[in-house]
């Protein structure tokens, strides 16, 4: 079976999903989610919905049908899927869609379109690697005594803000609404904490100290490139964009 690397993905001005990568998510079987999809699409005689049949090439090199969803559809077709896991699979991508809606809003507010969705992409595959050695690192602290260590992934958020930004707020989504430079900057703070944690734990310092050098060197990183002020009207279209979708 094709593997998928990303939950939801943008095709011209959508996001969506498709079937396998439900299916292999899910722990459904393809075929079985293709038969859903079916009676789904018989059962609509609005034609509310949008399944878009399409292929791929499984493992014997042969094209198989899928189907490409938007997310009320996506939304129907698991309404059905019960159990912890289903959840747990539901929440991840209704963030996935919304993270990824947010992204094409900004995409118009920015003008910056593929340049501004490719870094904010590129960012959250650093900070998924980042909040995998922040775990790590909460184990780590742990073992050393820490009865708090699992703030550290809220701490270390707020020091990076904190040292490369002036707020003149607070912002719920605050990387959803930064411009081109400014992720880019932000992706190079998560490389950082993420070696120095890395560094850190492999020396064998105790956890104070290599959140300390975390924190240096992120500071370090601002010095060089210099606060960068964020004020309330940064989100100001971006929220009427929102409300305007």
């Amino acid at each position: 079976m094709e593997k998928s690397k990303d939950l939801v993905e943008i095709k011209g001005k959508a996001v969506v999903t498709d079937s396998l990568t439900v299916a292999e998510n899910f722990g459904k079987r393809h075929d079985h989610v293709l038969e859903k999809i079916q009676n789904i699409m018989r059962d609509d005689e609005g034609g509310l919905l949008n399944f878009r049949e399409s292929s791929y090439t499984n493992s014997q090199n042969k094209q198989q049908k899928k189907y490409i969803m938007d997310r009320r559809s996506f939304s129907i077709l698991c309404m059905s899927f019960t159990g912890k896991k289903a959840l747990k699979w539901k929440n991840r991508f209704y963030d996935a869609f919304e993270a990824m809606e947010k992204a094409l809003i900004q995409m118009s507010v920015q003008g910056q379109s593929d340049s501004w969705i490719a870094q904010r992409q590129a960012g959250k595959l650093i900070r998924r690697e980042q909040t995998d050695t922040i775990q790590e690192f909460v184990e780590y602290a742990t073992a050393q005594g820490s009865t708090q260590a699992h703030r550290y992934y809220c701490n270390i958020t707020k020091m990076e803000n904190q040292a490369l930004f002036l707020l003149e707020q607070k912002f719920k989504n605050l990387r959803d609404i930064l411009d081109l430079n400014q992720l880019g900057l932000i992706r190079t703070a998560d490389s950082i904490v993420k070696k120095a944690l890395k560094d850190g734990m492999g020396d064998a310092i105790h956890y104070k100290d290599i959140y300390r050098l975390a924190k240096i060197r992120v500071e370090t990183l601002a010095e060089i490139h210099g606060k960068t002020f964020i004020p309330a009207s940064q989100i100001g279209t971006h929220t009427a964009a929102m409300i305007e979708a």
